[in-house]
């Protein structure tokens, strides 16, 4: 299953290793607007760009096949 992660901050890095934790087979993603060296050490790409433009969010998830996508922070929902 390819996870999106969207986010760069502690909580998106603790999702991250849950995620990775898992016995199941995932490869993570991640669409942040900063670097985190912690969730690109887990992630197959990690994607710097502008969280709060679903249109730079979607694209990127379409590009990667995601299935199943975590939005970390609450501002790219409202």
């Amino acid at each position: 299953m390819n996870i999106l992660i969207v986010g760069s901050g502690a909580r998106e890095h603790a999702i991250a290793r849950s995620i990775k934790k898992s016995k199941i087979s995932n490869k993570l993603f991640c669409f942040a607007s900063n670097r985190n060296p912690g969730i690109e050490e887990l992630s197959a790409i990690l994607e710097i760009g502008k969280i709060s433009e679903p249109q730079a969010v979607s694209t990127f998830a379409v590009q990667n096949s995601i299935d199943l996508a975590i939005i970390g922070p609450e501002a790219p929902l409202s």
